[in-house]
């Protein structure tokens, strides 16, 4: 189950290297505590898979929309990280802007692209463990 995720619009500070990666500074970023959420509000610490993947994208959901509305300057922010808290692992993983604005846009009617990334996220993780 998912302790803890948390969300952040970055700023690219270098262009993509041998390794394949590209380095970025955390502009501004937003945190939920599912564990906590669950334990303490819903007095519930084992919902269904189903029940967690609700709650998970209604709250990526606003967490980006939050973040994104208290942007005031266009160039702001290039990608968005995200950072999966589970037991004593932390995941992570970004994409740029233009990868979510491409789900949104061509994805199925009513997709999250934030909650896209978190699942792939998962499920890279999920495929590791196996």
């Amino acid at each position: 189950m998912i302790d803890v995720i948390q969300i952040a619009l970055l700023e690219k500070v270098s262009e993509l290297n041998k390794e394949g990666k590209t380095e970025y500074i955390q502009k501004i970023s937003g945190s939920f505590n599912l564990k906590k959420y669950f334990k303490e509000y819903l007095k519930e610490e084992n919902l269904n898979k189903e029940d967690q993947e609700k709650i998970l994208s209604e709250f990526s959901q606003k967490i980006f929309k939050d973040l994104c509305n208290k942007v005031v300057e266009k160039n702001f922010y290039d990608a968005v990280g995200i950072w999966i808290t589970i037991g004593d692992k932390v995941l992570d993983n970004s994409l740029d802007l233009s990868v979510l604005e491409n789900i949104q846009q061509f994805g199925e009617p009513g997709i999250i692209p934030i909650f896209e990334i978190i699942k792939m996220t998962l499920d890279q993780y999920e495929s590791k463990i196996s």
